[in-house]
């Protein structure tokens, strides 16, 4: 036995030191460092990765929301089209459009959307078609106007030729809401 006693104890020593038994190698001890330094950004970033799918969703159910049947009954829509009395030829070579959206009560009401203008004879036989005028709701927006004495939108629509001096012109309007979908139609008669 005494003999292998510093065999033995010549194997211990020489694996200690390849294995890193008496001390610990720096090189080991900044891996394990980083390791677990990487391990707790991770777990972070996870955590504000959760957190800002959250607001994400949030913001995504309220950008994408619609109106209850409920909630659109209780809110002021446009049921109707109302004209201002300066609706007409402003030149022979334009019309003027005077048009306010108005609720189930008459009160004029801001409401975006598109309109469709269109301008007929109605003296001949068939309906002459004079012209048509299409204003997205981004245009739309800009022709607003509010004062004293009317409130709604201005659109003037650039005839190609002055209409006749016998014509019977009529003005039909088309108004799209934006916020409920609806269309509403108007017509006035001019000169009337």
């Amino acid at each position: 036995m005494p003999s292998r006693l510093p065999i033995a104890l010549a194997v211990l020593v020489a694996g200690c030191s390849l294995v890193g038994c008496g001390g610990r190698d720096p090189v080991t001890v900044q891996l394990r460092k980083d390791r677990q330094f990487l391990r707790s950004e991770v777990e972070d970033l996870r955590a504000r990765n959760a957190e800002l799918e959250a607001r994400l969703a949030a913001v995504e159910v309220t950008d994408g929301a619609t109106l209850s049947a409920t909630q659109l009954a209780a809110t002021p829509t446009a049921t109707d089209l109302a004209f201002g009395r300066l609706t007409g030829l402003s030149s022979e070579q334009s019309l003027d459009v005077y048009v306010t959206p108005v609720d189930a009560v008459g009160d004029v009401i801001k409401v975006g959307g598109s309109v469709k203008v269109s301008l007929f004879d109605l003296s001949t036989a068939e309906e002459t078609a004079l012209g048509e005028w299409t204003f997205d709701a981004a245009e739309l927006r800009d022709r607003w106007r509010s004062g004293r004495l009317f409130s709604g939108y201005v659109v003037t629509c650039p005839l190609d030729a002055p209409p006749a001096d016998d014509a019977e012109l009529t003005v039909r309007v088309q108004f799209d809401d934006a916020l409920t979908g609806r269309s509403l139609v108007g017509v006035k008669v001019l000169g009337e």
